[in-house]
């Protein structure tokens, strides 16, 4: 095992392909689950593992921030592993680099804002602009040039860093987070829904759904999740972030049966 570095796969279930013994497995929700694994589970220490049904695998990114202490830390889904030999890490982020990231997608024809509102709610992007400018008006302009005017996204909250950044991104993305989370009463049930049926109206302008049932608005209420990666990387954007690119996920679905 390398020292100083934890690497962490944040998963729902109990079926998760372990390459090393680098890795350790975090169970998400596993508050509010009915599978009991026997990876590490996000319910313990200071955690906000049953806020899982909408902020989704950054349960488990709170829970590693808020209850390790290494000296390298990263996170990847379950289903998509960052293309990187854990060996080679720690030269990487003592060398020049700052975090290390898969391809981020490009969209040239449309801003990140704009395919939020196409995928999702245009009001919590909306809103998170102007918590933004509240908590972090430093932010303000980055955010209309990355965000509202950008095109590039790092999506699927998957990167390694060093705990320094580590600590200061997820206090930044929290705060923020929480602040949403009030503003839309997201932690009752009814609302939440209501929130997510919302986002579905705009979506069905866009896109054609044939049988747009409950899996859909269980889809939308992900939505602190979502809102993760866009400011994840408006985070990396505005601090000018060296990225490492480790390439392509290595995509797992075809080595397990879920």
């Amino acid at each position: 095992m390398v020292e100083d570095l934890d690497l962490y796969i944040l998963t729902y279930n109990d079926k998760v392909h372990q390459i090393d013994d680098n890795y350790k497995v975090i169970q998400c929700g596993k508050a509010i689950s009915d599978i009991n694994s026997d990876f590490i589970g996000d319910d313990t220490g200071d955690n906000i593992s049953y806020k899982n049904e909408y902020y989704v695998e950054t349960t488990g990114i709170y829970w590693i921030w808020k209850n390790t202490k290494s000296k390298y830390v990263g996170n990847m889904q379950y289903r998509r592993y960052l293309s990187i030999n854990p060996l080679y890490i720690k030269n990487i982020l003592s060398n020049g680099y700052d975090i290390i990231l898969p391809n981020p997608v490009t969209v040239n024809e449309y801003s990140l804002e704009f395919l939020y509102d196409v995928n999702h709610n245009i009001n919590d992007i909306l809103e998170i602009k102007k918590i933004i400018s509240e908590k972090f008006p430093e932010y303000t302009n980055s955010y209309d040039k990355y965000i509202k005017n950008g095109h590039t996204l790092f999506y699927s909250n998957s990167f390694v860093t060093s705990r320094k950044i580590y600590d200061d991104l997820c206090n930044f993305c929290f705060s923020i987070l929480f602040d949403f989370e009030k503003r839309f009463n997201l932690s009752n049930r009814e609302d939440r829904l209501r929130h997510a049926k919302e986002a579905l109206n705009r979506y069905f302008q866009f896109k054609e759904v044939s049988h747009p049932g409950e899996d859909h608005v269980l889809y939308q209420s992900r939505v602190c999740g979502y809102l993760f990666e866009r400011l994840l990387t408006l985070y990396i954007f505005h601090n000018k972030l060296n990225v490492y690119i480790c390439g392509d996920y290595i995509k797992m679905e075809e080595n397990m049966k879920i």
